[in-house]
């Protein structure tokens, strides 16, 4: 099966490697690959801490439900997100991600400062992990989770956080589709990713992988 590395501008090219262009624009698409080259791409950037398979079931989730999703960043360990696709729906699901950096890179700086100081809920899945996570951390990486920060936060900190979702929404987004046998990996701390909702058959099956590289970089 031929691999086809898809530039962000949407153009084929071999000229770099997709890890370094993963780096460079936040995300990259290699069309014609396997699951195990999923997973061997996944070790290349880290450790794989969490892998799902997001498909349609009956259950409150979200993840796992037919509606669409609001831009979020996953778990904050995660610093990469891979998806491999095993099937696609005939009718949306189309994954659309957003730069988070260059969107707070934009705002004034009495709402970056405010951005900085704000926490957000983090679901709980492994041990030690708190209950709320910054959303912008001591390095500048991005964690932005939409659900119940109304219910913790001031008046102003609220106001400031509508914004910077309505920024997000008002930049330039990358939308895409993927096929059978596509890969679609992105950097976590970078970029906020969401969905559209999931009509048509409704047998979309991705496989997703976190990856840590906070075990790499000490190691």
């Amino acid at each position: 099966m031929t691999k086809q590395m898809i530039e962000p501008s949407g153009s084929s090219s071999q000229a770099i490697g997709w890890d370094d262009m993963l780096r460079v624009k936040g995300y990259v698409l290699i069309k014609g690959s396997s699951l195990d080259e999923a997973a061997e791409y996944a070790k290349q950037l880290g450790d794989i801490i969490w892998t799902t398979d997001v498909q349609i079931r009956k259950s409150k989730g979200m993840l796992t439900s037919t509606r669409g999703l609001e831009f979020h960043t996953d778990h904050h360990h995660a610093n990469y997100i891979l998806w491999f696709c095993h099937q696609q729906t005939t009718l949306g699901g189309e994954s659309v991600l957003v730069d988070a950096k260059e969107v707070i890179s934009q705002m004034s700086d009495p709402d970056r400062e405010t951005l900085r100081s704000i926490n957000l809920f983090e679901h709980k899945i492994f041990d030690h992990d708190p209950e709320y996570y910054p959303l912008i951390d001591g390095s500048g990486d991005v964690y932005y989770s939409f659900w119940e920060y109304d219910k913790v936060l001031s008046a102003n900190d609220r106001a400031v956080l509508d914004r910077f979702s309505k920024l997000l929404h008002a930049h330039n987004h990358v939308n895409m589709t993927l096929q059978p046998n596509d890969i679609l990996v992105i950097d976590n701390r970078r970029m906020c990713h969401g969905r559209t909702e999931i009509r048509g058959t409704q047998n979309r099956h991705l496989k997703r992988y976190w990856i840590s590289t906070e075990e790499k970089n000490n190691g």
